[in-house]
């Protein structure tokens, strides 16, 4: 029987709604969504009330990914990208982030952290674009 799974994490605080066979479950966590996703659970994922693109990235792996929209520079930008990576530190332990190059795609500002657990990584991204004036949190989150 192939269960149903969704997560939703709203603004700030992250509450998550998973859905297995009748049984509704909430938790308010980043963190066990990403080790169900890492460990191959199939199951679609959700920030701030907008699904995650589900994408392709070398031909076989695919990730989950996820952008939150804030005005520029954004104070809130800031605490939910502080508030991912605090969260996932304490889910994978320090010793599972690893060293980030240099930004590709010049934004303004750029602050990342990767996590990499079992050979799969997630990341957390915190981008500043003054030609949109936007300030966006990327998530990354590997889907297979």
């Amino acid at each position: 029987m192939r269960h149903s799974n969704h997560i939703r994490l709203a603004g700030v605080t992250a509450c998550l709604v998973w859905l297995s066979s009748s049984n509704l479950v909430y938790a308010e966590t980043l963190c066990q969504p990403a080790k169900d996703l890492i460990a191959g659970e199939d199951i679609s994922l959700s920030l701030a009330e907008q699904p995650c693109s589900r994408v392709r990235v070398d031909g076989v792996s695919e990730q989950y990914f996820c952008a939150i929209e804030f005005p520029f520079r954004s104070a809130a930008a800031r605490a939910q990208y502080d508030d991912y990576v605090t969260e996932l530190r304490a889910c994978f332990g320090e010793e599972a982030e690893i060293p980030v190059g240099p930004a590709v795609n010049h934004p303004d500002s750029y602050d990342q952290t990767v996590f990499e657990v079992r050979g799969r990584q997630i990341s957390v991204a915190l981008k500043d674009k003054g030609a949109l004036q936007k300030t966006y949190v990327f998530v990354r989150v590997p889907a297979n």
